[in-house]
């Protein structure tokens, strides 16, 4: 579809930790990502999950939200 999608695997994903002070951020983040929490997640285009996540060293920053799809849904929309 032209953008990026992280799928959760063994993989490394290179990116910025964002940190707001605000949380409802989010919910525009959300808009932005076309994800709705209460939609089953076959319905979203992505799945807003909290993942633990780590420096390039290993050194662990802690849990993060992250948008991820699933293989079948890339698969998916690489084919339209």
């Amino acid at each position: 579809m032209g953008y990026p999608a992280m799928t959760l695997g063994d993989s490394k994903v290179h990116g910025y930790l964002l940190s707001v002070a605000d949380s409802s951020l989010l919910t525009e983040l959300d808009d932005l990502e076309d994800y709705q929490p209460n939609r089953q997640i076959a319905e979203n285009l992505y799945d807003r999950q909290y993942i633990k996540i780590f420096e390039p060293t290993g050194l662990s920053l802690g849990s993060a939200w992250v948008y991820l799809m699933t293989p079948k849904k890339i698969y998916r929309n690489n084919r339209v």
